[in-house]
């Protein structure tokens, strides 16, 4: 699983399952709560071999931290948490250089 900021308010995963079985899927901590990365939609489940590249967007300006789980589906008890994940988007990096002076 491998997350990347790709806009000013938005944040791309790569969901893989190497798994025979099952789901994948992420989730996004905001505001202190996890939500599932696409809120429920199957569009960011990876099946069984698959690999799929759902988009969140409308992210306001902020580090968000990011996981992944797979296991029989989302609510079962054999869920296995992937690594955790910081996201930074809608910051802009300070300038370097001396700009010609």
């Amino acid at each position: 699983m491998s997350f990347a900021a790709t806009g000013p308010d938005q944040i791309t995963a790569t969901i893989h399952n190497p798994n025979a079985s099952g789901i994948c899927y992420a989730t996004i901590n905001i505001d202190q709560s996890v939500h599932e990365f696409t809120e429920h939609s199957p569009s960011g489940q990876a099946g069984p071999g698959q690999t799929v590249t759902p988009l969140r967007t409308g992210l306001a300006a902020g580090t968000y931290r990011l996981s992944g789980f797979c296991g029989t589906s989302e609510t079962s008890g054999d869920q296995v948490k992937g690594n955790d994940y910081t996201v930074t988007v809608g910051v802009t990096p300070p300038s370097t250089g001396s700009f010609g002076l």
